[in-house]
């Protein structure tokens, strides 16, 4: 087996008389009758190759490739072992932007608790990163699992940071294709649309916000973009009380959007608004606090349930919640979250689903969040 070879792989599916057909990134050179490994250590057997090309200036070591494999491959789960273990698992956050030896000031609690329990830990910067493109960190001498901790990326910028994380010989948790799975609203919803509010959205702010509008009228409705909504500014810039009322209405889509500027993602998104068991109000922007909890799921598993106002970790998880997750699995995504609510109805729906890598701990103690993949991880 080639030492010189890894292969991420993204996905896998029989095509008959060809055998298994593979699609991923890899690094380094092939030819059909290698074997290779994938960074599970799973062998494939080439015995084809097609190399699909979406533009002529990407490298030639850093393509897409769909490879076959005889006999049948199968894929690793993420979870594998001999790859999770004090040695080969790693966790990476961002630095401080001004020394590059100190963890970014919002993630200084994760990166010491998960040094504190034996993890791996490295930093970058952040910074760096998004404005040119460089990424420092100095290569594993083997493959490496990582799981990001850090600040949102847009699904270009991820994309970007996994293929350079590759020629680095490490291997983010999820794709880029799974990033965008859980950071796109527009990407889940359709396989989970019977667990969340009805939703309709558009790529962008001109005509067809009416359209948006007559779609679910008379209905209240919270306006977002793809990714995130300005839930602090609820009265100016996320609630529409009556969608009737297209003055107020428009307003509201319209300072959302002008507050999101070049930040805003995507297009506009309108949701229904159900009522949710209040819990209190926002002590700064005033909000109505919710019964809401976030899930980091793992491997299709529940990894951490935490009170989401309360920061405070759940230990007895509600039947309900194993339902949800069991269908928001069908999204593909190996580690993502799950926020839920409370209607006043005493069910349960999803509010919103997310990267596992960029979504915030809710002021759940970090020792106790890093001590979950302990739990689950290594052996």
């Amino acid at each position: 087996m080639s030492d010189e070879f890894v292969m991420f792989v993204e996905d896998s599916f029989n095509i008959t008389n060809r055998g298994t057909a593979i699609v991923g990134n890899y690094k380094g050179k092939i030819r059909i009758g290698d074997r290779i490994s994938d960074f599970f250590g799973n062998t494939i057997e080439v015995t084809g190759m097609d190399f699909p090309r979406s533009s002529s200036s990407r490298p030639n070591d850093d393509l897409t490739t769909l490879l076959y494999s005889s006999p049948k491959y199968e894929k690793g789960y993420f979870n594998n072992r001999h790859l999770f273990s004090e040695k080969d698992f790693t966790f990476l956050f961002c630095s401080d932007p001004f020394n590059k030896n100190e963890p970014d000031i919002d993630y200084v609690e994760e990166y010491n608790a998960a040094k504190k329990l034996g993890f791996e830990s490295k930093l970058f910067n952040f910074d760096d990163f998004v404005f040119d493109g460089s990424l420092k960190i100095k290569s594993a001498d083997k493959p490496t699992a990582v799981i990001y901790r850090g600040w949102m990326m847009t699904v270009e910028q991820y994309a970007d940071f996994h293929r350079k994380m590759i020629h680095l010989n490490y291997y983010l948790v999820n794709s880029p294709a799974q990033y965008r799975s859980c950071h796109h609203l527009p990407e889940w919803y359709d396989q989970i649309s019977d667990l969340t509010p009805k939703s309709v959205w558009a790529p962008a702010f001109e005509t067809t916000t009416l359209d948006l509008l007559s779609a679910l009228k008379g209905r209240p409705l919270i306006v977002k973009d793809y990714v995130k909504s300005r839930k602090h500014e609820w009265f100016d810039a996320c609630y529409i009380p009556n969608s009737n009322d297209l003055e107020q209405a428009l307003t509201v889509i319209e300072n959302f959007v002008n507050r999101q500027g070049e930040h805003l993602v995507g297009g506009v998104v309108l949701r229904e608004y159900v009522a949710l068991q209040e819990s209190g109000h926002h002590p700064k922007s005033g909000i109505p606090l919710h019964t809401e909890f976030r899930l980091f799921v793992m491997d299709g598993r529940i990894l951490s349930c935490i009170s989401y106002w309360q920061g405070e970790r759940i230990n007895e998880i509600p039947e309900e919640f194993m339902v949800i997750v069991e269908k928001t699995n069908k999204i593909g995504s190996p580690f993502y979250t799950v926020d839920i609510a409370k209607t006043v109805d005493n069910h349960y729906i999803l509010i919103e689903v997310c990267d596992g890598q960029v979504s915030g701990l809710q002021d759940l103690p970090a020792e106790e969040f890093y001590a979950s993949f302990r739990q689950m991880f290594v052996v």
